[in-house]
C-alpha cells in the first residue's frame, strides 16, 4: 500500500529538500542583490569623483594662471602688493570663476 500512496517518508524529504532548496535561493538572491549594488555604488562614486575632480583641476588651473598673470603684470608695471591684497585677490579670484563645466 506504501506505493500505491507513496512513501510519507519521501515526501518530507523532498518537502525539506524543497524547502532547503528555496532558503538557499533566496539567500543566494540576496547575497548576489547586495553585492552588484555595492559594486554599482562603488562604480558611480568612482565615476563622480573622477569627472568632480577633473573639473576642480580645470578651474585650478585656470585660477592660478589668472593670479598669476596678474601678479606678473604688478610686477612689470612696478605696482608693489601686500600681503593682505594678495590673499584679497586669490579668494576674489577663486570665488568669481563660476563652476561650470563649460569653464
Amino acid at each position: 500500500m506504501d506505493n500505491f500512496f507513496g512513501n510519507e517518508c519521501d515526501d518530507d524529504e523532498n518537502h525539506i529538500q524543497s524547502a532547503e532548496f528555496r532558503q538557499m535561493r533566496s539567500t543566494l538572491y540576496s547575497q548576489g542583490y547586495r553585492a552588484g549594488r555595492q559594486r554599482a555604488q562603488e562604480n558611480a562614486s568612482q565615476l563622480c569623483f573622477n569627472q568632480g575632480f577633473e573639473m576642480g583641476l580645470e578651474i585650478g588651473q585656470k585660477c592660478g594662471a589668472l593670479y598669476g598673470n596678474i601678479i606678473i603684470e604688478c610686477f612689470r608695471q612696478q605696482i608693489k602688493l601686500s600681503n593682505s591684497f594678495r590673499m584679497w585677490l586669490q579668494r576674489k579670484i577663486f570665488k568669481e570663476i563660476p563652476m561650470a563645466p563649460s569653464i
